[in-house]
């Protein structure tokens, strides 16, 4: 049987949470989204938010608070997940696309610095992989910061957890991620005064629909259970790069002083991602293309004009990394990884 590259970590805890929402009958509208946002709050030392029924609309109200409006640029990074044009389009927002650091996938403050001169209004940092920006030197930009924590949730920078930088923070919750609620997002604003910004926008509008209740108790039980989840995720992680060393195949590098979240396993393979891949397949491992789904996908203009993304789309690889993944299915990846073409 295949090793599916995404589980989510689905407990029965989380079905116990589900099942005790149904009985009070209030699947839509309840106390588990108030207590799932407060809880997320707490972790990532934010001042509150709100769950909606998508991701794209987090991104969209995530705008609003930063009153973005048509005309308007951000810089943000090719890797980013392709969703994010959907938004742009629909807000008549200007992408201004920066090139990455090719060892670890983020954008560097070095390269973003000249771009300020095209004064853009906010900065989207998506911490891709679960690698963590230089959040103290794009704090020091004095420019308001989007922080998308969808596949760092968990992750730190000088001791601070991700998402307390951003004015903005994101998260999606569909399967695929550090914890679910069977879609949706997540959306923190860092200091009080955004909350009373953000009750303005919800009340002005009705785009904005509120994350089921149903959906908030599979998360909120999720967010309880994050530390555990990250815990073994590192356990097997730490298993991984120590096979993979036996290989010609690297990984990307995290930036001290960050501490990376192992949201999946990603290796650049230094022969052929085809190859790789087939091999990978023959065993019994399902795997992807790490950045398949990015903005740099979307515009041959982007693909033609950031190599260095242009690299890590070509060459970056995602293992299986989750939870659930089992002590026997571990090792049998360990294997393969050391004998990766």
């Amino acid at each position: 049987m295949m090793i599916p590259l995404v589980k989510p970590t689905l407990r029965r805890k989380d079905m116990d949470a589900v099942l005790t929402c149904m009985v009070s009958d209030r699947v839509t509208s309840g106390p588990f989204l108030e207590d799932f946002v407060k809880l997320a709050a707490a972790f990532t030392k934010t001042a509150g938010g709100i769950g909606l029924c998508s991701y794209v609309s987090s991104i969209l109200c995530a705008f609003e608070i930063l009153e973005l409006v048509s005309g308007d640029s951000v810089i943000i990074s090719p890797l980013a997940p392709s969703v994010y044009m959907s938004a742009f389009k629909q807000k008549g927002i200007q992408p201004i696309f920066c090139d990455v650091d090719p060892h670890s996938g983020l954008l560097l403050p070095a390269d973003v610095e000249p771009l300020l001169e095209q004064k853009p209004k906010a900065i989207i940092l998506h911490h891709s992989l679960g690698y963590i920006h230089d959040l103290d030197r794009f704090s020091a930009m004095e420019i308001p910061l989007i922080e998308d924590i969808t596949q760092s949730l968990g992750g730190m920078w000088n001791n601070m957890p991700v998402g307390s930088f951003g004015t903005v923070s994101l998260c999606s919750l569909s399967e695929e991620n550090l914890i679910t609620g069977g879609g949706g997002g997540l959306l923190l604003v860092k200091k009080r005064q955004h909350i009373q910004v953000l009750k303005r926008v919800l009340e002005s509008t009705s785009e904005y629909v509120q994350l089921f209740d149903l959906n908030a108790a599979v998360a909120y039980s999720q967010m309880r259970e994050l530390e555990t989840f990250l815990s073994i995720r590192k356990e097997y992680a730490s298993v991984f790069f120590s096979a993979l060393q036996r290989s010609r195949h690297s990984i990307l590098v995290q930036a001290e002083p960050g501490e990376q979240v192992p949201y999946s396993f990603p290796i650049c393979v230094e022969t052929s991602m085809k190859d790789v891949r087939q091999f990978a397949k023959k065993k019994g491992i399902d795997t992807h293309a790490a950045f398949n789904e990015s903005l740099i996908t979307m515009d041959d203009e982007i693909y033609n004009k950031y190599p260095n993304a242009k690299s890590l789309l070509l060459r970056c690889v995602l293992f299986p990394l989750y939870p659930t993944l089992g002590k026997k299915n571990a090792a049998h990846i360990a294997k393969v990884l050391s004998a990766l073409p």
